[in-house]
């Protein structure tokens, strides 16, 4: 890649072109944002610990306010003690 030219649908399209089918990611608020952003989020995994912390802390998506909304559908949820495991899948 060259500089300056790293970006998520980048990166996302060379593992393509290698055969990559699925892909999971993990990352913090702006890669997820970027991922949002350019339209690669199929599915979101978000675990929900019971845990209240202060701060400014980036959000969960760090980026511009989407328009309109990412719209997503809850698949399944699982639980672990006070743990919740959330599946959502992003709509068309």
């Amino acid at each position: 890649f060259a500089a300056g030219s790293l970006t998520p649908a980048a990166v996302v399209d060379d593992l393509q072109g290698l055969g990559v089918a699925s892909l999971l990611c993990e990352g913090g608020p702006t890669l997820l944002g970027g991922m949002f952003e350019a339209g690669l989020v199929s599915d979101l995994f978000l675990t929900l610990s019971p845990q209240a912390v202060g701060g400014d802390a980036p959000a969960i998506v760090e980026a511009p306010t989407f328009e309109p909304p990412v719209a997503m559908k809850l698949r399944s949820v699982g639980r672990s003690g006070d743990s919740l495991f959330l599946h959502y899948a992003v709509r068309d």
